[in-house]
């Protein structure tokens, strides 16, 4: 007995040192739950300079603006993204409309807001581009010739091209020669060097590089902006501050300077967003398979 409180007794003062060490803290550095770090996604539309350019100030105001601690999350490849997101690795992610619905369908993960773009629009558009000084004027001189389009997972890089060459009558198995690339800028790009007769990115994208001699042949109809959504694993406190805090962005003098550092897409802030706002692009991927010539697109099923 005396044995066991000679051992018992010293790691009693250990225990209660530390109690009153832990107390004595001021309640600032206690270090609770809520102050881990809450992980938000991006897809990798852009390389992750660009990104980081685009989004850290969304995530700078969200850290500024909440009990919580936000780090940026990017990962190599669009289901990279969306895996994180499924895993719980991820909390939170800034989508796709197509990523969203994989998303979705996969893990069960749900749109909590969608962004307003500097057009004060809840949309954005896909575009056909060609180099200023190529002759080609229309979609369906493109049959036969060289294509460069986005990355497979990208709605205005990838399926609502395809989509649009379908109805012009062009299968992709009728181009001379595709290409698709993990980044639109580098689309663009490639279009400029006249590597490519075409490439296919969204509106905002092109509109920067039309001063440098790109040609826009091809404007899609509007495309819902791509939504934030939520892991399954997120709790609802967290999203209900995620959720909250963005609606109210453009009401604070913070939240203003910080739209005004974000992407064009992001520029006017957040409005609520339901799976419903995404349905017509649900029906378009079920439709590409049969469009395209090929079956490039999985369909997905609504849950």
């Amino acid at each position: 007995m005396c044995r066991k409180l000679a051992v018992l007794i010293p790691l009693l003062t250990v225990i209660i040192g530390l109690t009153a060490k832990l107390y004595s803290q001021s309640p600032g550095e206690l270090k609770t739950k809520e102050e881990n770090p809450v992980y938000f996604g991006v897809i990798p539309r852009d390389n992750p300079r660009i990104t980081y350019e685009k989004y850290q100030p969304i995530i700078d105001y969200l850290s500024e603006s909440t009990p919580y601690t936000f780090e940026l999350d990017l990962r190599k490849t669009y289901l990279d993204t969306v895996a994180a997101l499924g895993s719980g690795e991820t909390d939170v992610a800034f989508l796709g409309p197509l990523t969203y619905l994989h998303a979705h369908a996969d893990y069960g993960a749900v749109p909590i807001l969608k962004s307003i773009t500097k057009k004060g629009k809840p949309y954005y558009k896909s575009v056909v581009v060609t180099k200023e000084s190529n002759p080609i004027k229309h979609l369906s001189e493109l049959k036969g010739k060289s294509v460069a389009f986005s990355s497979l997972k990208s709605t205005s890089g990838n399926l609502i091209p395809r989509y649009v060459l379908a109805n012009a009558g062009i299968h992709v198995k009728e181009l001379r020669r595709h290409s698709q690339f993990d980044y639109q800028d580098s689309v663009v790009k490639w279009v400029l060097k006249g590597e490519y007769d075409a490439g296919t990115v969204r509106e905002s994208v092109a509109e920067k590089y039309v001063p440098l001699g790109l040609k826009i042949i091809s404007i899609s109809d509007p495309i819902p902006t791509g939504p934030v959504v939520a892991g399954p694993k997120t709790s609802m406190k967290i999203i209900e501050v995620i959720r909250n805090t963005l609606l109210n962005m453009k009401n604070t003098a913070a939240g203003k300077e910080a739209l005004k550092k974000v992407d064009v897409e992001l520029r006017d802030g957040f409005i609520a967003a339901r799976d419903s706002d995404y349905e017509h692009i649900r029906r378009m991927i079920n439709a590409v398979p049969t469009g395209c010539g090929i079956g490039c697109h999985p369909k997905i099923k609504k849950l």
